[in-house]
């Protein structure tokens, strides 16, 4: 029995169901001065990860780390948000984040914030047994880079509708 998609466009189906979850904004998109942004880098090697963001309003807002080293930008409804949890390779796999990015900051209208530079290695490695096979998954994440000056230029020109809005650094230096 055929199906009415073929394989393509349920492969296309699929990637555009696993953005609907993220917050992260394109280059082309409009500066709104109704919303509030954050922004860095935020890669990955090996096994993904995602930063699952929470705000007043109830919502989670998530940023997923990307292979390519560049700027992403999020966002966000102007509020207080805080990163709730982080995300390895699936929601199954998760926990509460244990270090500050927007821990119950406030994050007002029109504001541009810059919050660090991340990177995280994923790694699987599965021991095969008579019976049952053992899978192990590791992630290592620095712990945060601040290049805000750097950032915020590749930022401004990546995104041009940004060029000229007011950035705040929010990297914690703690």
């Amino acid at each position: 029995m055929r199906t009415p998609f073929d394989r393509r466009t349920l492969a296309a189906i699929a990637l555009l169901a696993i953005g609907c979850g993220t917050a992260t904004i394109r280059a082309g998109a409009p500066y709104r001065k109704d919303r509030a942004y954050v922004y860095g880098r935020f890669t990955y090697t090996g096994l993904s990860q995602t930063f699952a963001i929470r705000c007043h309003d109830g919502e989670f807002y998530k940023l997923d780390f990307v292979k390519r080293d560049q700027v992403q930008i999020i966002e966000l409804p102007p509020s207080t948000c805080q990163l709730e949890r982080i995300e390895y390779g699936s929601e199954a796999m998760s926990r509460m984040a244990t270090f500050r990015l927007l821990r119950n900051e406030i994050l007002d209208p029109g504001g541009v914030y810059y919050v660090g530079d991340y990177f995280v290695t994923g790694t699987s490695h599965t021991d095969y047994r008579f019976f049952y096979n053992e899978t192990r998954q590791t992630w290592r994440m620095n712990p945060g880079r601040d290049d805000y000056a750097k950032t915020t230029a590749d930022m401004r020109r990546e995104f041009p509708a940004f060029a000229g809005a007011v950035t705040q650094d929010r990297f914690d230096r703690r």
